[in-house]
């Protein structure tokens, strides 16, 4: 996992909360087995132990002070050399360059490892080619999460609605938007609104509502 803010620690929620369901219904238990902040590194080829990940990232704010003497390492080099089937990128979005995300999705396919995105970036800049690159390596590419965040309209268009031609969207898709709009109904102004989404690190950058 490349990046543990707010989606990567509701991701490691949903499993510890499901995990019985996951392997009732599928016969799977999912390891985590390497997560990267922008502060540290945490790896355990067995498995992290998701709970205290979680309590580590809330007191000390980096997954890094999960092991007494771990060692900071390059992003690039954990979803290359870490053994995995599965690279969860979310890392903050950057729509001027993509990055670091669409090296974090072109180093895991490269390495024949699977992607799940959250990160708008790297498919606002760079989708066609790396559509091209997953099929190119045998990988599968899934993206839903980076539009309507828990609504998986993507999946929905895609499968559901292939007989139909989509003439428009309407509606608020992102996420950041969503939060400061629910904190206004709570009775929080604008200004506090927006102060408080960017203390949680929902995104890195909100240019269009600064």
């Amino acid at each position: 996992m490349v990046g543990f803010g707010v989606v990567g620690q509701s991701f490691a929620k949903l499993i510890l909360s499901r995990s019985a369901d996951l392997y009732n219904q599928y016969g799977i238990k999912p390891r985590i087995v390497a997560c990267v902040d922008n502060s540290g590194t945490a790896i355990a080829p067995a498995g992290l132990d998701l709970q205290k990940l979680l309590q580590v990232k809330k007191a000390q704010n980096t997954v890094g002070a999960y092991q007494k003497s771990a060692t900071k390492f390059d992003p690039a080099q954990v979803v290359e050399n870490v053994d995995a089937e599965v690279v969860l990128e979310c890392s903050p979005t950057d729509l001027s360059t993509g990055e670091p995300g669409t090296s974090h999705v072109i180093s895991a396919m490269r390495t024949g490892k699977h992607v799940i995105t959250v990160n708008k970036g790297p498919l606002a800049l760079a989708f066609p080619s790396l559509i091209e690159l997953a099929n190119y390596n045998g990988v599968m590419f899934r993206f839903s999460g980076t539009v309507g965040g828990g609504t998986p309209i993507l999946e929905f268009a895609k499968r559901c609605l292939k007989g139909d031609r989509i003439i428009s969207f309407q509606g608020i898709l992102n996420g950041t938007t969503n939060y400061i709009l629910s904190k206004m109904t709570e009775g929080l102004t604008y200004e506090k609104s927006l102060e408080d989404a960017k203390s949680k690190d929902m995104q890195r950058q909100i240019p269009h509502l600064t």
